[in-house]
C-alpha cells in the first residue's frame, strides 16, 4: 500500500480524483451516487468565505 499524502488545490480536483480511483480500482462509477448525494450537493452550493 502506497503511503504517500495526496494534496488537493480544489474539492472538485478532489472528487475527480476520487470517482477515477474507484473507476479504475472497484470498476464502479460513482458518479450516480454522488449526483443523487444530499450532503455532496450541498456542500458544492455551500458559500465560501470570499464571497461574503
Amino acid at each position: 500500500m502506497n503511503s504517500t499524502q495526496i494534496y488537493f488545490s480544489s474539492m472538485d480536483e478532489m472528487m475527480q480524483y476520487a470517482m477515477a480511483f474507484a473507476q479504475e480500482r472497484f470498476k464502479y462509477d460513482i458518479a450516480g451516487i454522488l449526483k443523487e448525494s444530499k450532503l455532496y450537493n450541498q456542500l458544492k452550493q455551500q458559500k465560501k468565505l470570499w464571497e461574503y
